[in-house]
């Protein structure tokens, strides 16, 4: 749930700075002199923003994959990539706007990076609750398969201990 909020709050944030630049308001040609002010700023903002968003949506997503030609995608770096190259294209007709080839590889690399980065922080969890995980069952087995042990019997307060026998028998 908190995946799903932290996406639409930056995916609201990205799609109000490209209104607001888009129609050259005010606060609009603010934010893109500030940006421009800065050596490679806009390709920093352009990398950064797909890194986060898809990070934030291939956990949204719950990491769903799809099966093109055999091939196995991420849906959420496959339809930010759609959507990416959409919005980059459209600025060829916004006069406004400027369509750039490296703001596309910026685009791509965050969206690589980002998923790149999800999918290793996930394999981390996975592992670490893996590794728990057999770590208990060995605790088990090792209780399991250990000499003699006691056998509780009776409910309460009149709890018997006996000591039982390695024969299989209880």
């Amino acid at each position: 749930m908190l995946f799903k909020i932290l996406t639409a709050s930056a995916i609201s944030i990205f799609v109000f700075i490209i209104t607001i630049v888009g129609f050259q308001t005010p606060a609009g040609m603010l934010v893109k002199y500030c940006i421009s002010s800065v050596p490679f700023g806009d390709k920093a903002i352009h990398f950064g923003l797909m890194v986060m968003l898809s990070y934030l949506l291939y956990n949204a997503m719950n990491q769903r994959r799809l099966n093109i030609l055999g091939h196995e995608l991420l849906f959420s770096s496959l339809l930010l990539a759609i959507c990416i190259t959409l919005e980059e294209c459209s600025q060829l007709f916004i006069p406004s706007r400027n369509f750039e080839i490296m703001d596309m590889v910026c685009n791509y690399a965050g969206i690589y990076l980002g998923s790149l980065l999800a999918r290793l922080l996930t394999l981390k969890h996975l592992s670490d609750a893996d590794h728990f995980r057999r770590e208990a069952l060995s605790v088990q087995t090792i209780r399991h398969s250990a000499g003699p042990m006691l056998h509780e019997s009776g409910h309460g307060r009149h709890t018997t201990r006996r000591l039982v026998r390695h024969h299989g028998r209880r």
